[in-house]
């Protein structure tokens, strides 16, 4: 008798085990999912071929994009893999798009944009990694209803969470060019002395 009631015991605490880390692995989807269905940031993913669904906002990948209005609209992807720390940039220049829903063919959904890839070591990832959690970390009115009309609108995606900015958010403003003064900066003047060459 006491043999199955152990039995009993032990079957309904796995049963029990079971619900609850179901129940934390279901919100912990539900969480990353919240941050998924932002649409600005999706539209902007999804522009540069960046696929929402798989996309994990871990410790291991930064995401940071400007929408701007007849101007440059910009996106830096970084990954971190083991040893490697990946880099990409695109950006759409406003020769082309006025903004990122102005289409060349609307019914192809047709964009042109640039960019490149290049890595960065563990020092610079640290720096970027600290400057993006102090944004993450700031008390920001909530940006859900955004719309894109005249300046910036910012976004920043990592550790599984997301801070939107625009134009006049300083903290924003300062991580755009720290990015653009350092990272960036050195893949621009490696394009410009490959121009050079080619002339």
């Amino acid at each position: 008798m006491l043999v199955r009631l152990s039995i009993v015991l032990l079957i309904f605490y796995f049963i029990l085990s079971g619900c609850l880390e179901k129940k934390d692995v279901s919100k912990n989807t539900k969480d990353i999912q919240k941050y998924q269905i932002d649409s600005l940031s999706k539209e902007v993913l999804q522009i540069f071929s960046i696929s929402t669904d798989r996309y994990e906002f871990d410790t291991t990948s930064l995401c940071f994009y400007g929408c701007k209005n007849y101007d440059t609209t910009f996106l830096i992807e970084i990954k971190k893999s083991n040893l490697i720390i990946s880099c990409k940039y695109y950006q759409i220049l406003p020769e082309y798009h006025r903004f990122i829903s102005d289409y060349a063919s609307k019914t192809s959904k047709l964009i042109f944009f640039e960019g490149c890839s290049f890595a960065i070591d563990s020092t610079e990832w640290q720096t970027i990694v600290l400057r993006a959690e102090a944004i993450l970390s700031k008390k920001m009115p909530q940006k859900d209803n955004l719309k894109i009309t005249d300046g910036i609108l910012y976004g920043l995606l990592y550790k599984s969470q997301i801070q939107r900015g625009r134009t006049g958010d300083s903290i924003f403003e300062d991580f755009e060019l720290f990015l653009k003064s350092g990272i960036l900066l050195k893949c621009d003047n490696s394009k410009r002395q490959l121009m050079r060459k080619q002339k």
